[in-house]
C-alpha cells in the first residue's frame, strides 16, 4: 500500500510551484542613429529611459511580456557602418521593430529611406513590423499621413506583412528610479495604457497568432547560421593549416640555403596516377618476372616458357616433363612462398604421362 501524504508534505506541494514555462519571441529594434530605440525599448519594459547611452554594435534586452510568452529584443545600431548588418537579423526574428524621429527632419528622409530597405528585404517578408514615431516636441502627429509619404502599405501589400504604427511622446518621469521592472509588458499595459504599450502588446498578439509559422522560419535560420558558422571556421582551419604548411617548406629551403617560394597547399600539381594494372594481394608477391604474359605452353614446339614451380625460363632442350617439374630440393623449400602453386608435378604432367603411356602401348595397324 502507498504511504498516505502527511499534512506538512500537502502544505509543503501545495506552496511549492513549478515556475511557468515561457515561450521564446525574439525581436528586431532597428533604426536611424540617435532616433531613441533603446529609450522606447526601456518605456516598453517598464524602466527608467534616462541616461540611456547610444548602442555601439548591438545590445540585447529581455523582458517578460506575461506568464507564456519571454522577450529577446536585439537592439542594433544604427550608425551607416553598421546598417549594412542589419540584414542578417531579419530572419532569425519573430518580429521587427523600427523607430523614426519625427523631429529631425535632416535625417527624416534616411529614415524613410532605410525602413524602405527593410520591408523589401526577402528575410523580413510575411512577418510582423512595428513602427514607431518617436515625437519628442509632443507635436501633432498623423499615422496616417506618414504611413502614405513612406509608402508603408503599398510595400506590405507586396511583402504580405503586417503593420501597425504608433507614436511616442515626451517622458513624462512616471518611470523616475525604477531600476527593475517589477511588472510584465502585459500589466504594464494595462496600468499606464499608454499608446505605445498597447500597440506593443496588440504587435505581440500578431506574432502569437502566427507563432508556428514564424518559428519554423526562426530555426530554419539558425540552422543555415550555424552551417555557414562552422563553413567559414573550416575555412579559416584550411587556411591556417596552409600557412604551417608554407612556413615549414620555407624554414626548410632556408636550411638548406635554398629561395624557395612555396605554393599554397590547394594549388600544388596532384601526383601523378598509377596506371599499372590493379593487382591482388597474392599477385603483390609473385615475383614481377612472372607476372608478364607468356605464350601458351605446347609441349611439341620450341617456344620458351615461364614456370612458376622453378621461377626460370624452361630450357629449350629438356624434351622431358620430368626435367622442367623437379622436385623442390631441401633449400627451395626454406624459401617457399605460400602464395604460388606447389611445386609438384600436379595433374598436368600426370594427365600428359598417361596420354604418352596410352600412345606408347597403341597397336600401329599393318
Amino acid at each position: 500500500m502507498s504511504r498516505s501524504k502527511s499534512w506538512i508534505e500537502s502544505i509543503c506541494c501545495c506552496l511549492y510551484r513549478p515556475p511557468p514555462y515561457r515561450r521564446d519571441i525574439k525581436l528586431g529594434c532597428f533604426g536611424i542613429d540617435g532616433s531613441g530605440k533603446s529609450t522606447v525599448l526601456k518605456l516598453i519594459k517598464g524602466e527608467d529611459p534616462r541616461n540611456v547611452l547610444t548602442t555601439n554594435g548591438f545590445s540585447v534586452l529581455d523582458m517578460e511580456f506575461d506568464d507564456a510568452f519571454h522577450l529577446t529584443v536585439y537592439d542594433v545600431g544604427g550608425a551607416k557602418q553598421i546598417r549594412d548588418i542589419w540584414s542578417n537579423y531579419y530572419a532569425e526574428v519573430h518580429g521587427l521593430i523600427f523607430v523614426v524621429d519625427l523631429d529631425n527632419e535632416d535625417v527624416l528622409r534616411e529614415s524613410i529611406d532605410a525602413l524602405q530597405s527593410l520591408m523589401k528585404h526577402p528575410h523580413s517578408s510575411k512577418k510582423p513590423i512595428l513602427f514607431v514615431l518617436n515625437n519628442k516636441n509632443n507635436g501633432e502627429v498623423d499615422d496616417v499621413e506618414f504611413s502614405n509619404t513612406a509608402g508603408l502599405q503599398a510595400i506590405a501589400n507586396v511583402q504580405q506583412q503586417m503593420v501597425l504604427i504608433t507614436h511616442v511622446n515626451r517622458y513624462s518621469g512616471h518611470l523616475d528610479n525604477t531600476k527593475t521592472a517589477s511588472l510584465t509588458v502585459q500589466q504594464r499595459s494595462n496600468k499606464d495604457k499608454t499608446a505605445l504599450q498597447e500597440q506593443f502588446c496588440a504587435f505581440i498578439d500578431l506574432i502569437v497568432e502566427h507563432y508556428v509559422y514564424l518559428s519554423e522560419g526562426v530555426r530554419s535560420a539558425e540552422i543555415a547560421l550555424r552551417i555557414k558558422q562552422q563553413e567559414d571556421k573550416d575555412k579559416r582551419r584550411l587556411k591556417l593549416m596552409q600557412d604551417e604548411h608554407n612556413q615549414r617548406l620555407a624554414d626548410i629551403a632556408g636550411l638548406e640555403g635554398r629561395t624557395v617560394i612555396p605554393k599554397p597547399v590547394a594549388q600544388q600539381e596532384p601526383e601523378e596516377e598509377d596506371t599499372s594494372p590493379i593487382q591482388s594481394l597474392a599477385s603483390s608477391t609473385i615475383p614481377s618476372e612472372l607476372t608478364h604474359d607468356t605464350p601458351d605452353y605446347n609441349p611439341h614446339s620450341g617456344n620458351k616458357r615461364l614456370s612458376q614451380a622453378s621461377t626460370q625460363p624452361a630450357s629449350p632442350g629438356a624434351n622431358s616433363l620430368e626435367s622442367k617439374y623437379e622436385k623442390p630440393t631441401e633449400k627451395d623449400s626454406s624459401n617457399t612462398n605460400y602464395f604460388l602453386p606447389p611445386k609438384s608435378p600436379g595433374r598436368y604432367t600426370s594427365r600428359m604421362s598417361r596420354i604418352q603411356s596410352a600412345l606408347s602401348n597403341r597397336i600401329v595397324p599393318t
